[in-house]
């Protein structure tokens, strides 16, 4: 049996809330529902996870991080053989590529 929520919400705050689940075809049961899902499944409310996210500047990489990122480089590149661009240039290869994908279109 499903229960039913009560809660206090800023009269404006509930009028802009129901404009925009209006104009997304949703209904206040499904947004209390997915504040749930997303409570359950990250154990904080959605504006702690906002607080959480990087803040815009400038990083440092500490040693482990670099090294992690060395390495995950190193693993995920691949050399191209000088065969492979003869007299063509990278945006040679990409319109070619491009061309072809577009030819398949048709």
């Amino acid at each position: 049996m499903d229960e039913i929520v009560t809660s206090r919400v800023p009269s404006e705050v509930r009028r802009q809330g129901s404009a925009i689940l209006k104009k997304i075809g949703a209904t206040q049961t499904q947004l209390v529902n997915s504040a749930y899902d997303y409570l359950i499944q990250h154990e904080c409310l959605p504006t702690d996870a906002i607080e959480q996210l990087p803040k815009p500047g400038h990083r440092t990489l500490t040693p482990e991080m670099r090294e992690e990122l060395t390495r995950f480089l190193s693993e995920s590149t691949v050399q191209v053989p000088e065969s492979f661009w003869g007299e063509r240039t990278y945006k040679d290869i990409l319109e070619e590529g491009r061309r072809a994908d577009y030819a398949s279109l048709a």
